[in-house]
């Protein structure tokens, strides 16, 4: 006789059974006995409980304790889990890091297994610090003279280990040179006063910032004040204009002395040597302002005067002139009497009347004015002038008397306005009404 021991668990077993590698659950172990002859006996059946009783372990990866800098990144490296039935895992924390805000922040980790068996809980403690600012820099310490109130001296800058994040805002506060300067809410260093180098070559200052933390740093400057200059400029000779009796007068400022730059250049012309701007019968041709090569014609000269000019220019440290040059001034072509019309530089046959404005001289007593179109011309032999247009008629009017103008039809005066919206338009007295030249239409 003999017996069998068979086992038939809810998981199956491999065979032969190894304890160590039995899973968690509920065994059957199955019993049979059988005789000699193959008589079988009652089969018994066991069940086994296979109980997961053991916890699992979780690990840091890492440090406990982690010191970490406001403003820069943190990436928290996790922790492991073990379990002796289940293997391993990484893990995740439970609670987050404010890396912008100094604090304490407590992560913590958590894992049950399978078996609802629940590790110990394992902490990591983050402590955000704000270091106070190590550096205070100034991206410029001059600032020229001369130059108006609140110019701009340079920008403050921070040196900061908490700036990685670029989270940081700063205060800034004058501690020392406040009645010289003054600190905008960007951070930028103004003048209060306008500065002479003569007067005073450098200004103390004391400036504290303060993160948002509260960590303050202090340093001092030194602002120096830049020692500005007048201009340096040339005068050219003069070219001969030959046909017009006219001369080109040059010029050059080549330097303008400082940064405020050159506010007003041109010449100075007169009939006795060194012509100055305030000078007695000195005329001031203007070229403008800055900096480069400029150009002037002088008009309505004394013929065959010898005269002398020089190149002018004006900064905020006062005025420099070039050397002398000078010409004998010629006979100008003059245009019709009544005109006081002198020859256009800025094209052949045109001339400009002082009242009357540019007009091209033709043969005949015929102009054509730059707005009136073809105009016929008679001198009145007293310093007026009649004129004919086609849409108007018979006009008169004079140098202090245009722009109102005489009408011959009408019996009557017009004012002259001018080009309007692509019309040239004269207003008649008589009857309220506006008139084209253009069109000779009346235009309410």
């Amino acid at each position: 006789m003999w017996i069998a021991l068979t086992s038939t668990p809810v998981i199956p077993l491999p065979s032969p059974v190894d304890p160590n590698e039995l899973k968690a659950g509920k065994y059957f172990l199955t019993f049979d006995l059988s005789d000699a002859t193959g008589n079988a006996a009652r089969q018994v059946v066991r069940m086994v409980n296979v109980l997961d009783v053991e916890a699992p372990v979780i690990s840091l990866i890492g440090e406990t304790n982690i010191r970490h800098e406001a403003g820069t990144s943190y990436v928290d490296l996790g922790a492991t889990w073990t379990d002796g039935l289940q293997g391993d895992g990484l893990l995740e924390s439970n609670g987050s890091v404010n890396e912008n805000l100094s604090g304490v922040y407590v992560l913590s980790y958590d894992f049950t297994d399978a078996a609802g068996n629940v590790a110990a809980t394992v902490t990591r403690t983050v402590t955000v610090v704000d270091d106070p600012p190590s550096d205070l820099l100034l991206s410029s310490d001059t600032v020229e003279e001369n130059l108006a109130t609140g110019t701009e001296v340079g920008r403050f800058s921070i040196i900061d280990l908490n700036l990685e994040a670029d989270f940081q805002s700063y205060a800034y506060v004058l501690l020392e040179g406040t009645e010289n300067f003054e600190i905008d809410a960007n951070g930028t260093l103004r003048t209060k006063q306008v500065f002479d180098f003569e007067s005073m070559e450098a200004y103390a200052l004391k400036v504290r910032t303060t993160d948002v933390n509260g960590g303050v740093f202090e340093k001092a400057f030194e602002i120096k004040i830049n020692d500005a200059f007048v201009p340096i400029v040339e005068t050219y000779a003069p070219l001969d204009g030959a046909t017009d009796g006219t001369f080109l007068l040059s010029g050059e400022v080549v330097d303008e002395g400082g940064i405020s730059g050159v506010v007003s250049r041109g010449f100075v012309l007169g009939l006795s040597p060194d012509p100055l701007l305030e000078g007695e019968g000195v005329t001031v041709l203007d070229a403008g302002s800055g900096s480069g090569s400029f150009e002037a014609t002088p008009r309505n000269l004394l013929a065959e005067k010898k005269y002398y000019y020089r190149a002018y220019a004006m900064n905020a440290e006062g005025v420099a002139y070039g050397t002398q040059e000078g010409f004998t001034a010629k006979e100008e072509p003059r245009g019709p009497s009544w005109s006081g019309a002198l020859a256009s530089t800025q094209a052949d046959g045109w001339w400009t009347s002082p009242w009357l404005g540019d007009f091209f001289l033709s043969g005949n007593g015929w102009v054509r004015h730059e707005s009136l179109g073809w105009l016929y011309a008679a001198s009145d032999g007293s310093g007026g002038v009649w004129l004919w247009q086609e849409n108007l008629g018979w006009l008169w009017t004079g140098e202090g008397t245009f722009p109102y103008l005489y009408g011959s039809e009408s019996g009557g005066w017009h004012y002259y306005l001018g080009d309007v919206s692509g019309g040239v338009f004269l207003y008649r007295f008589s009857d309220s009404q506006w008139l084209d030249a253009a069109e000779g239409e009346n235009r309410e």
